[in-house]
């Protein structure tokens, strides 16, 4: 199977390209489509792209999740995220191939804590910032096309790609560097999910030809100050301290969601199905790995 995969050098992408055909396992052919060379917000150069290397699979890990910096770059959000998938939607239907679109759980805005149930696929979104309603029209697109699979994700960690604008773990790994007394944001719960246990589910979700939208994140609710303290004790930093501030408090220019877990009751439900570990378990294999 020719597969293209498209920001093969942001986050996902990297991963894709390094994770995707397990040892001894049969191989798929990965073609890394990026920027500069590959503009997905130029039809005529997606679509006759496209149809030179007739890819079988198109997966569009473009993005840009700079939500604070798009509030105020609207047309780039738009660009990106709606244009692009627009044009990558036209050229998988000119060649007959699949589409897989990621999107984010910035989708369920929530201004006040009360949420507590993980979103699942059938609620309801209510994106509010720039960024999360690009996303969410960016699904809409890609599933007019009938051969679709849409995978919604929370906050990533993981190798960082080359065009890796943000990486939480990494982020505080850096910080721990920098000072002794982070302050670090504990209102706002999410899913933490490891981008290679998103690849290890979308490959078992392409062998099971399955369509449509799913929900992918590792098991458990946390806030990212619960990253920095399970971050600082694995590594020993006994005298760093962590103090916890609010997302109003933090400042941010565009509206951040207080709850954005997501529910992979659906995923889990297809017999077989890898396990998606505990965020906590997912967090040291990647620290492990990070060491080595």
């Amino acid at each position: 199977m020719k597969i293209a995969v498209v920001g093969a050098k942001g986050m996902i992408g990297s991963a894709l390209m390094k994770y995707w055909n397990p040892t001894g396992d049969q191989y798929d052919e990965l073609i890394p489509l990026d920027l500069p060379e590959f503009d997905i917000c130029s039809r005529p150069f997606v679509l006759d792209s496209l149809n030179t290397i007739h890819p079988d699979v198109i997966i569009n890990a473009t993005g840009i999740n700079l939500i604070d910096w798009l509030e105020i770059h609207p047309n780039t959000a738009r660009h990106l995220h709606i244009h692009g998938v627009v044009n990558l939607r036209e050229a998988a239907k000119r060649l007959n191939a699949f589409l897989v679109q990621f999107s984010c759980s910035e989708v369920f805005f929530q201004s006040e804590s009360f949420q507590t149930q993980p979103f699942r696929e059938t609620d309801l979104p209510d994106p509010e910032s720039v960024y999360a309603k690009t996303k969410l029209e960016s699904e809409r697109v890609a599933s007019e096309w009938n051969r679709h699979l849409i995978i919604r994700t929370s906050v990533l960690f993981g190798p960082s790609g080359e065009n890796t604008a943000v990486n939480p773990v990494e982020s505080l790994l850096k910080s721990f560097t920098r000072t002794h007394r982070l302050h670090v944001i504990d209102d706002h719960l999410f899913s933490p999910t490891s981008v290679i246990d998103v690849v290890t589910a979308l490959r078992f979700l392409f062998q099971q030809k399955a369509t449509g939208l799913f929900h992918i994140a590792n098991q458990g609710i946390a806030s990212l100050r619960e990253i920095a303290e399970y971050l600082k004790n694995f590594c020993g930093l006994k005298r760093h301290e962590i103090i916890g501030i609010s997302l109003a408090d933090y400042g941010y220019r565009a509206p951040h969601s207080l709850f954005t877990a997501l529910d992979t009751a659906k995923y889990r439900a297809l017999p077989e199905s890898p396990v998606l570990t505990p965020w906590q378990d997912a967090l040291t294999l990647y620290m492990q790995s990070r060491q080595s």
